[in-house]
């Protein structure tokens, strides 16, 4: 049985606000931008893990509403310094990589760049900004690295509280990534919309109305749909129409509940998302 140096300790928070699966912040303008930020915790953590050696790595496997996008940067969960015990690791660095899904099993492949930043705060570390990278496929990791020894080291918070999704995967240093026994690792990640110059012309062809809609909704491109997809804030497919193959459509609504959704448009081989309001 593989054995694994790493430290895990259990510590309860109390959360006041639940957050499960994807919360979205939408553009409340009609163009095509959008940026939202992918959460898969529910914001309290039960435990921290924290490599023993320098070179460990924990990552999350992120999910996007559409493509192109752009990762932006994220955030990940510390703690308040109780763990690992005896530690003093405020003002040391980690290192934020970001990862492509090409590895052997869609695990981390690809090392599209790493950024070394300071624990500066407890609770949330921010990094925003950080990365400028377009996917045109696929998903994405988000890995932090340790590059201290324990204990003077930063966490990573898990949340064990149910729904599990099962998206953390960990290396141990010089070794390969698993997936990790421990789930879910406390790590966000902050997507744009990537606006190249083909998504731009598509986008500029799009028409949707009535936006807000109450029964249906017509949608009109320049070019063929060929399939589209509806998704709610907590990003869960509601709605999906497949083999549209057609320039124009239009879109039933009335089941659906009032609120802000993500429509996606699959046309000419990308996937363009705008926002539609159901009133």
């Amino acid at each position: 049985m593989k054995t694994y140096r790493f430290l895990v300790r259990s510590f309860i928070f109390l959360s006041l606000i639940a957050i499960f699966s994807i919360s979205t912040l939408f553009s409340q303008t009609t163009n095509p931008s959008w940026h939202y930020e992918i959460i898969y915790d529910d914001g309290s953590a039960e435990d921290f893990a924290a490599w023993i050696e320098p070179g460990g790595q924990v990552a999350v496997r992120f999910t996007t509403y559409g493509h192109p996008y752009k990762v932006t940067g994220g955030s990940l969960y510390v703690g308040d310094g109780f763990f690992p015990e005896g530690g003093n690791w405020m003002g040391t660095d980690v290192v934020i990589c970001l990862y492509d899904d090409d590895g052997t099993d869609n695990l981390p492949g690809t090392l599209i760049d790493s950024v070394r930043i300071t624990v500066n705060n407890y609770d949330w570390l921010v990094f925003d900004s950080i990365f400028d990278h377009d996917f045109f496929e696929g998903d994405f990791y988000l890995g932090m690295m340790q590059i201290g020894y324990a204990p003077d080291v930063a966490p990573i918070g898990i949340d064990t509280d149910q729904p599990t999704v099962y998206r953390s995967y960990a290396l141990q240093a010089g070794g390969e990534w698993f997936f990790s026994p421990y789930q879910d690792y406390m790590i966000r990640a902050f997507v744009d919309n990537a606006t190249g110059n083909k998504e731009v012309l598509l986008s500029e062809g799009i028409n949707i109305y009535p936006n807000p809609a109450t029964s249906s909704v017509n949608i009109s491109s320049e070019k063929e749909i060929t399939k589209i997809e509806v998704f709610n804030q907590m990003g869960q497919k509601v709605a999906s129409v497949e083999n549209v193959n057609s320039k124009s459509y239009k879109m039933d609504v009335s089941q659906l509940e009032k609120g802000s959704y993500i429509l996606n448009l699959e046309i000419d081989g990308l996937s363009i998302s705008r926002k539609l309001v159901v009133r």
